[in-house]
């Protein structure tokens, strides 16, 4: 599940959690990020200039990616990660089976 919108800057495209989180005492912004599985991070697909801890509290990571203005993004593909909070959420997650 992908939600669209504008935030008066960008158009954006953002989709579930992907089991990613940075611990609490991780340095800002690029320490500390972890699977929830406890497996090593040995991959990441961050937007350019990300995590950037854009808000405080921007400690999970999620599917995203944006064009700058007011944009159709229906064919905008959200591979990309971006460190949001808990307050930005597209109500989707992923879940791993093993």
């Amino acid at each position: 599940m992908f939600e669209t919108g504008f935030d008066g800057n960008v158009s954006y495209k953002m989709g579930p959690w992907i089991g990613l989180e940075q611990d609490p005492g991780g340095r800002e912004p690029r320490g500390g990020w972890r699977w929830l599985t406890g497996e090593a991070m040995t991959y990441n697909n961050w937007l350019p200039n990300h995590p950037n801890e854009h808000k405080q509290g921007d400690d999970f990571a999620m599917f995203y990616a944006h064009l700058d203005g007011n944009r159709d993004t229906a064919d905008l593909k959200a591979s990309t990660w971006d460190d949001m909070g808990p307050q930005n959420s597209s109500h989707g997650y992923i879940i791993e089976f093993r």
